[in-house]
Parts: C-alpha cells; structure tokens; sequence
C-alpha cells in the first residue's frame, strides 16, 4: 500500500485518476441490480410528491409532506429528463452517493496519508449504511454528501488557519452553505449545526484560537440565518399536524437507542465486535496523532448518536437513517485504525473487514423482490375490469403512484368497518338476485397490520360472513395483504 500510494501520490495527475476511479466504483456498487427490491412506502410517497408542481413544494404552507422539499423538486427535475422508472428514480441518489467520494477522500489525505485516504475511500464505497441509503429514493443519502463536504471546508479552516484569505472564504462560504443544504433536506439537520457548534467550543478550549472560533461560529450562525425562510414550514406543519404521521417512531429508550445505534453499525453480528473493537483503537491512536481531528470525530461519533437520541426522547426521531450524516467519518476512523495496525496483522484484517462489509452489502441485493402490494394490484388490475372494488384506504397513496383506476373503486375505512361489511353485504345480495352475472367483488386489505392486530381479524371475520352470502372465487395473501375475490 505504502509503495502504492507514493507512485499516486507523486503526481497530481494520479491522484486525479485514482480519484476518478473510486468514484467511478462508488457508482458502479450503488446502481448494480439498483431495481431491486420494488419501492417501498416512504418512496412511492417522495414519488408521488414529484407530481405536485415547483409552485406547491415551494410552499410554505403546504401539507402534503412534512420534509423540505429540496430532494422532491430535484427528483422532479430528474424525472423530467430520465423518467421516473424505478432505476431511473434511484440512480438520482446513487450518483450524489457516489459524489461524496471525493470529499471524505480529501478529509483522510490532508490529515491522515494517502494510504489512508485510498482505504477510506474503498471503505465508504462499499460502506452498508450508506450503501443502503443511496440507493432509496429518498434524502438520507443525499443528507451524507451533504455533511461530508460541509465536513471538509470546516477542517480545511481548522487545519490551513493561515491559509490565504481567499482560500479561507471559499471554504468559509462551502462550509455555510453545505451546512444549511442539509436542513433543506430534512428539518431534524438542525442537530448538526449544533454539532459543529459543539465541535467549535471544544476546539475552543484545547486550542485557545478565538479567532477560528469567530470564524466557525459566524459560519454556523449564517447557515442557521439562511434557515429561517424554511423554517415556517417546519415550525408550522411539520412541527404541528404533519408530526401526527410520525407517530409510528418510539420515543427513545434503552431498547430503541440499542437497536438503532447497532443498526447504524450495520455488519452482521459477529462483525460489529470487530469493527467496533477496530473504531475505539483508531480513536486512542487517532489521540496521539491528530488531537483536534478526534476531538471533531468524537463529538460527532459520541455525541451525535447521544444528541439524537435525548431529543428523541421528547419527540421521537432517533433512527439509524436519521443520525446517519453524523456517522459520515466512520470509514475514515476504520482506515487510519487499519493504517495503525502492525503490518503483519493489517492483511488479515482487511481480509476479514472486505468480508464483512461484502456480507452487509448482500440484503441490498436480493434474487426475488420484496413484497409491494402497489405492484401487486397493477399486475392484477388488468384483469379486473368490470369488477366492484373495495381497498384498504391505506392503499390511497400506492394506487395513486401507479396510477390505478380507484376512483370507480370504494374504500375500506379503518374506522368503521362494520359500515363496509353493510354495503358488501347489500352488493353480494344484489349480485346473487340478478338475472344475468355480476361481475366478482374483490376486496384487498393488510392480513395483520401492524398496529391495529384487531383491526385485522374484523376484516377477517367479515370475509367469513359474506362467504355465506357468495362463495369465495379466489383468496390469496400477497405483499401483506389479502386479496378476497366473492363471485
């Protein structure tokens, strides 16, 4: 590696090149088999959302989602262009993804090696967490590109504090806006400003260089003023109403911090120890070597999570996806902890973290596709022309992105399915009078949902009751859902 690195590092040139390549493979590992698996909830929900026009998402009083609309209206243009294909939609994501390549790249070089920078790199490419979240057509991804080049112009001024003045406002500018793009991408960013304001105060006191810390703070408080035009959205519905569809996130406790907090790690069980083990030796030597980068690692890897997870105890936000652009550093902490092993030991651990990391990467990438039961109704709604249609209203949003026929189909209310049962009775009763066939009834509704098990089996005994009135033609489950056809 060592060698390696110094052929690279001997010409810019090569470095460009490396470079070049790395995020070439960045893109590579986020759009293979990118289709798969079909959408789930929350992107058929940013996909519907690109429906809306610029004018509506630019509102400061719309209600149809309780995130910024920045990742929505930039997926609207995209689509505009590419489609709005499943792959086409996700590569959206993927290509940014890949882009915050050059920025950790850069982080580890100036302040760690190239050697560092070069596993750094190969680390955050094949990196499950972010990985995972580059390939979803949603903002977390983005929300990572985002934190890691506000994270290089802000140690690009703490590491070059004579640096001439126009460099320095260049990376003072970069830092500020990088830092407010990520509120414009989701509101609970707000965290992060208060990081690096964290970050800026520790600094503070082991340096004692007030003038950096002017410096950083007017940053910080700049990228917080270019918030408040945002802000009457999120202090406004999104803090009020739209909190409401949040409900379905525990509020933090042992349990809830434990399990996101390992799933932030994201390698398979046995992995974590050593990959854990490996983050916590890094950082004691990172000590020795870099005091003031392990004071900003640390107060974004430690109390980052710790941050998140008491607001969530108030108001329920801590998830793994959530916090993950305060985790951006972690390759980078791998790398130099690999870089700081006995060269014996270094091919044996890198063996074993390649394994790991291959392995993480394999739920992203199944042979047969998740359930979706919008794709499920597509495929079948050809064939259900003529027939009454009764739908979880659940199912409103899916239909819509599919663009389904429901507006000659009827709902089921959760809240009153005895009603519906009245109206299928009276439909199946008139069918069965008529003198020439009806077409079949068909209803689809969640077997078991998740938080409404009771809810579940009234739509279950329903289905018995109304076999006594028409036979039952078809029922299947598919997609967490079951699709009952009434002759």
């Amino acid at each position: 590696m060592s060698s390696f690195a110094a052929w690279i590092g001997d010409r810019t040139y090569r470095q460009a090149g490396l470079l070049a390549f790395l995020v070439s493979l960045a893109a590579v590992v986020r759009l293979f088999w990118i289709e798969h698996p079909v959408l789930w909830q929350d992107e058929i929900f940013t996909w519907l959302y690109t429906r809306e026009t610029y004018a509506h998402h630019f509102s400061l009083h719309r209600t149809t989602d309780v995130h910024p609309p920045t990742f929505t209206v930039l997926l609207k243009a995209w689509i505009s262009v590419f489609g709005d294909s499943r792959t086409a939609m996700r590569a959206l994501p993927a290509f940014i993804g890949a882009l915050s390549v050059p920025a950790l790249f850069l982080i580890a070089r100036n302040w760690l090696g190239l050697p560092a920078a070069i596993l750094a790199g190969l680390f955050f490419i094949f990196h499950p967490l972010n990985v995972h979240y580059t390939r979803e057509i949603r903002f977390y991804g983005v929300i990572a590109f985002a934190m890691l080049w506000a994270t290089y112009f802000y140690l690009e001024l703490l590491r070059q504090r004579d640096m001439p003045r126009t460099r320095q406002w260049r990376c003072a500018i970069g830092f500020t806006l990088f830092l407010a793009l990520t509120f414009y991408l989701q509101y609970v960013s707000l965290l992060f400003m208060v990081l690096f304001g964290a970050a800026t105060l520790l600094l503070l006191i082991y340096d004692r260089d007030w003038r950096l810390f002017w410096l950083l703070s007017a940053c910080i408080a700049v990228a917080a003023l270019l918030c408040i035009p945002q802000s009457v959205h999120f202090l406004g519905y999104a803090m009020t109403e739209g909190a409401v569809r949040n409900s379905w996130i525990a509020p933090t406790d042992v349990k809830v911090f434990y399990e996101q907090t390992m799933t932030a790690i994201a390698f398979p069980a046995l992995a974590k120890i050593v990959v854990v083990s490996l983050y916590v030796f890094g950082a004691l030597q990172l000590w020795k070597q870099s005091p003031r980068l392990f004071i900003f690692m640390m107060t974004f890897l430690v109390l980052g999570p710790l941050l998140f997870a008491l607001v969530g105890v108030f108001k329920p936000i801590y998830l793994a996806r959530s916090f993950m652009g305060a985790l951006v550093m972690l390759p980078i902490l791998l790398a130099f902890s690999v870089m700081s092993l006995p060269r014996s030991l270094r091919p044996l651990v890198l063996l074993l973290l390649a394994i790991a990391h291959i392995w993480a990467l394999l739920p992203d990438y199944p042979a047969h596709r998740l359930p979706n039961p919008g794709e499920a109704i597509a495929a079948k709604a050809s064939g259900w022309r003529g027939a009454t249609v009764y739908y979880d209203e659940q199912l409103t949003r899916e239909l819509a992105a599919y663009r389904l026929p429901a507006s000659t189909w009827h709902v089921l209310s959760r809240r009153s399915p005895e009603a519906d049962e009245v109206a299928i009775a009276s439909q199946l009763r008139r069918c069965a009078d008529a003198i020439n066939k009806c077409p079949p009834t068909i209803l689809v509704f969640e077997q078991r949902p998740p938080f409404d098990s009771d809810l579940g089996e009234a739509w279950s005994a329903m289905v018995t009751r109304l076999a006594r009135i028409s036979p039952v033609r078809d029922d299947r489950t598919e997609a967490y859902h079951r699709f009952v056809m009434f002759e």
